[in-house]
């Protein structure tokens, strides 16, 4: 299921997520340092909106391919889930903890019982190793979840979409407009708002496979237009746009060159890596009056190196370990 043209949407979406943490974020986080002329204010917001479709447009594909006839089948499920992302995101913590641990990084120091609680990702009851994990905390519980609403649909994968979408809405449009304690305390537990982003990836993918794609077609197009006019972000429609293009069968069987492939590849595990390690890259760069923005390239180059050796030593973990 290579689609060489996601893989490259893929590392564009991360490329423009660094952007921002390294203009933007950075002058946010420590104002009185640098402020680089350009900005990138939607890398945070609409990369990781995007990040979250992807996610659920390949969690779709996965669950298709599954019967889940018993917990225990669910639960296996599940962790291997998990475990596909655990190499590489243990590896980075470890480096990122290391480093930081080293050189400092005002505001985001850590403690080893942090470190072992970010081993199980066991937030918010732990600091963050490097904020930018929120994305996999949630991430995680989000896979989770909608396994087990799978399993209780009886492996029915446009039942268990729409039964989510439908409840999670209602929960999310009350907690928008109401103050209700219950959903309030269940909001804490559950992102709602990452999970329907999630669903839109999963429907995505029914309509793309033709699955009662006349519904699902309905459903992605209301979310998207709930989504643009409660957060007031016009740029949601074009990437998500551009995202359905290039999903296109024709599109995804023109080959372009196997380093977009590898690039793709490698975007979570720069995902990971790339965020306290390069503030702190910025900071000795500052110190050392390369204020340009021209410096950028280095913290840019040092982490995308980094990412490679962690996806190369990663993929030496077993793709599953529960059968």
């Amino acid at each position: 299921m290579k689609n060489q043209f996601v893989e490259l949407y893929r590392f564009i979406l991360i490329l423009w997520i660094v952007a921002f943490h390294y203009t933007t974020r950075y002058a946010q986080l420590y104002p009185n340092t640098v402020k680089y002329p350009y900005e990138f204010n939607n890398g945070g917001y609409v990369g990781v909106f995007l990040f979250f479709v992807i996610s659920g447009y390949f969690f779709a594909y996965s669950l298709n391919k599954v019967k889940l006839n018993g917990l225990i089948t669910t639960f296996k499920f599940s962790v291997n889930k998990y475990w596909r992302l655990f190499p590489s995101y243990i590896i980075s913590i470890i480096i990122i903890f290391i480093i930081v641990s080293m050189l400092g990084l005002k505001g985001r120091e850590s403690n080893i019982i942090d470190l072992f609680g970010n081993f199980l990702i066991w937030h918010p009851y732990c600091k963050y190793i490097d904020s930018a994990h929120w994305f996999i905390a949630s991430l995680v519980v989000i896979q989770t979840f909608m396994a087990f609403t799978y399993f209780i649909c009886k492996s029915e994968l446009k039942t268990a979409t729409f039964l989510s979408l439908f409840v999670l809405t209602i929960i999310y449009i009350l907690r928008i407009y109401m103050d209700i304690s219950f959903i309030e305390k269940l909001t804490c537990i559950l992102d709602i708002r990452d999970m329907l982003i999630f669903i839109i990836g999963m429907l995505i993918w029914i309509v793309d496979n033709k699955k009662v794609s006349i519904y699902a077609s309905f459903a992605v197009l209301f979310m998207i237009i709930f989504f643009v006019y409660h957060e007031n972000n016009i740029y949601i429609i074009f990437y998500l746009l551009l995202f359905i293009v290039i999903l296109n069968k024709r599109i995804s069987k023109i080959n372009i060159s196997p380093i977009v492939l590898y690039l793709g590849k490698i975007s979570f595990s720069w995902y990971l890596i790339h965020q306290n390690i390069g503030f702190i890259i910025i900071r000795e760069l500052n110190v050392m009056g390369y204020t340009s923005e021209f410096f950028l390239c280095i913290p840019i180059l040092i982490t995308l190196c980094l990412a490679f050796a962690v996806d190369y030593v990663a993929d030496k973990f077993p793709k599953i370990i529960v059968k």
